[in-house]
């Protein structure tokens, strides 16, 4: 069980469902983000008591590893698999419950990434590095420096993570900060997102490796690795 201060506070529920987006599609649930909107004081502190026992029990219901996974062409008279980027939409309940998650481990996390980490960050992004890489060649002219580049173009990185090293390099880092709670809930999240079921044309699979394109902690968790 989780020590008081871990518990999730209806302040939380209340500050992370207003900033959810609208006009977003939703889920297998069809709940849209703007009814949560609606939810009063009585819905929202049974939505908490919800997270609350999804949080301190390490058990996520069945019906939010399901998704909508629909496939986008990236050109026209697109044939191949290839050719589609594939979205898939996840229960705004879900997105709610991970934004607090996310919230709670993201600055512990971050603070063990590189600075030279731009990727998945805030604050950074391609702009930003490109920016680092001309005023530490230009420092190099003036010295006369040589100055080496190595271009590594990771293929799919989301698509080929292996869940067995993401457990391991998970309990690992939350093990070496201390939040074993933080870690437990990162575990079964990820679960939720490698073992969901997908939907397509009526059947159902089971994706076992990979993360969620819409996950919220997969980022983090990309770094991570």
């Amino acid at each position: 069980m989780l020590m008081k201060p871990h518990i999730i506070t209806q302040e939380e529920v209340e500050s992370v469902i207003k900033r959810l987006k609208n006009n977003k599609a939703p889920g297998p649930d069809q709940i849209h983000g703007e009814v949560l909107k609606l939810l009063g004081p009585e819905q929202i502190k049974l939505l908490t008591n919800l997270f609350n026992k999804i949080y301190t029990g390490g058990q996520m219901p069945n019906y939010w590893l399901l998704s909508t996974f629909i496939p986008l062409p990236k050109k026209a008279n697109a044939t191949k698999c290839s050719d589609h980027r594939i979205i898939s939409l996840m229960s705004h309940i879900l997105k709610a419950f991970l934004n607090i998650i996310q919230t709670r481990v993201y600055r512990r996390l971050d603070e063990r990434i590189s600075d030279t980490q731009f990727g998945f960050r805030k604050g950074l992004g391609t702009r930003e590095a490109l920016f680092s890489i001309q005023a530490l060649i230009q420092r190099a002219r003036d010295v006369n420096a040589d100055v080496f580049a190595c271009f590594i173009d990771f293929e799919m990185t989301f698509d080929r993570v292996q869940h067995d090293f993401m457990n391991t390099k998970s309990r690992e880092s939350f093990w070496k900060t201390g939040r074993y709670e933080a870690y437990e809930l990162d575990l079964e999240v990820r679960k939720s997102h490698g073992d969901e079921p997908l939907e397509l044309k009526g059947d159902f699979c089971v994706c076992g490796f990979g993360l969620h394109s819409s996950a919220i902690l997969g980022p983090i968790q990309e770094n991570e690795l």
